[in-house]
């Protein structure tokens, strides 16, 4: 674990043997370890120049090229690792992890087909791979086929019986065919916020209540910042009209502030235009998996690494608003503001959205508060298009009550939204053929 000192290990190691291209493989893996994904695209490309039939090399830069393009959604960066993978596979015919990597990336490029062909490959030449049986589950589920992907998961299960990611998958599996009961039993078996959040839904579902509730109390001391766990307790207090037990952030919707960019910069629509013309030069994902834009584009949610001069400037707007955020609201004895985190780390992406778009009813679970700046919105908007609606109510829960708190906020160019990242907030689809675009960011939790 001592990473620096590995590096100067391995740097050494090179100055004394300049061709020595193990040593640029493992100074590629430290960088990897250490997140910092550029110098370790850089050592393995120097082992590769060293050492062109160096399997390992290949296979480690095709992983953090694959981890790169996941933050940053440049489907060049996607291509470049299927094809690192590729030279792996080719040099080494029996590269299980290798072709299993393949298959990750052929299926986050929406080549099912083929991925499958790359995991059964991984599976042949090693059959006790549990991780790859874990993958075609996934996939299997993804083409809609539960019952096969039950079947997978099970199969990892017996190589390794507490994998808790197969677990996890088959909670949700089991939760998507309406089991829930199954499907608690299996997040029950993973120790993790999401899971305990999805056990504890799946427990609403059923309408075991006291249950719930003592789900919820005990939740309260194990995980006190568990931002879906705080969302679902929300909504359910509502619904059966009770306390909400789970003191995170009660009546969150109250907590929704709004300013504009011209209350920090002089000339805003210039600087507004700065922005949005730099947006239109990153790059973009249609649609991206995983994430609840429909209808749009949307970067990574890198956009603060090694900012510009104006996106810096934005940062540092946004480090204003949730300070002032926090000056407003710290009274409340509430665990969003005893917990609030140190450092003001923010993660932000942008959104652009055409003719059809919108966003999907969402919480930001590795968030704390979250936040929208919008550049371009719907002059003169229709039925509230592009507007964003908060509410309590996601994830399907079940409804008995539909009065419960709602709230629709329509947005001119420079307004400045913040709102608990544990609320439910949604897009309403632009119906003329207009862009709604914006930057979304998060406070990151500490925790």
């Amino acid at each position: 674990g001592k990473l620096e000192e590995a590096v100067e290990a391995y740097n050494k190691a090179a100055s004394i043997k300049p061709d020595y291209a193990e040593a640029f493989n493992n100074l590629g893996n430290v960088f990897k370890k250490q997140s910092k994904f550029e110098r370790a695209i850089q050592a393995y490309n120097k082992a590769i120049s060293l050492k062109p039939d160096f399997a390992f090399a290949h296979n480690n830069l095709g992983v953090t090229l694959y981890t790169v393009a996941s933050f940053s959604q440049d489907e060049n960066q996607l291509e470049e690792a299927l094809m690192a993978f590729n030279n792996a596979t080719e040099i080494k015919p029996d590269y299980a992890e290798a072709y299993n990597n393949k298959g990750k990336v052929l299926k986050d490029q929406g080549k099912l087909e083929e991925a499958l062909i790359a995991f059964n490959k991984a599976l042949e030449i090693k059959p006790d791979y549990s991780l790859v049986l874990n993958n075609i589950g996934n996939l299997l589920g993804e083409q809609g086929k539960l019952d096969e992907a039950i079947e997978t998961f099970n199969k990892a299960l017996v190589l390794e019986p507490n994998f808790a990611e197969v677990h996890n998958n088959l909670g949700n599996v089991f939760k998507e065919k309406g089991d829930f009961q199954a499907a608690r039993s299996h997040f029950d078996k993973v120790n993790d916020a999401a899971s305990a959040a999805q056990s504890l839904e799946c427990t609403y579902f059923l309408g075991n209540y006291e249950t719930f509730n003592e789900q919820i109390d005990f939740l309260i001391e194990k995980q006190p910042t568990n931002i879906r766990v705080a969302s679902l307790s929300a909504f359910a207090a509502h619904q059966l009209n009770q306390k909400d037990r789970y003191p995170y952030c009660t009546d969150a919707i109250d907590l929704v502030t709004y300013s504009n960019i011209r209350n920090h910069v002089r000339d805003s629509e210039i600087f507004i235009s700065e922005i949005l013309s730099e947006m239109n030069q990153q790059k973009f994902a249609w649609e991206p998996k995983k994430h609840s834009t429909i209808g749009g584009f949307r970067t990574g949610s890198q956009l603060f690494y090694k900012p510009s001069k104006n996106l810096k400037t934005l940062q540092e707007i946004i480090q204003k608003e949730l300070n002032l955020f926090y000056s407003k609201c710290q009274k409340k004895d509430e665990l969003l503001f005893k917990y609030w985190p140190k450092k003001l780390d923010i993660a932000a992406w942008y959104i652009r959205l055409i003719k059809g778009g919108y966003q999907t009813a969402h919480i930001h679970p590795s968030g704390w508060v979250s936040g929208v700046i919008y550049l371009k919105t719907i002059e003169n908007p229709e039925k509230s298009e592009g507007a964003i609606k908060f509410g309590l109510h996601g994830h399907g829960y079940p409804i008995i009550n539909p009065d419960y708190p709602k709230q629709i906020f329509q947005p001119k160019n420079g307004d400045m939204v913040l709102f608990p990242s544990s609320l439910f907030h949604e897009t309403i689809p632009v119906i003329q053929d207009k862009e709604r675009c914006i930057i979304a960011f998060d406070l990151m939790s500490s925790s």
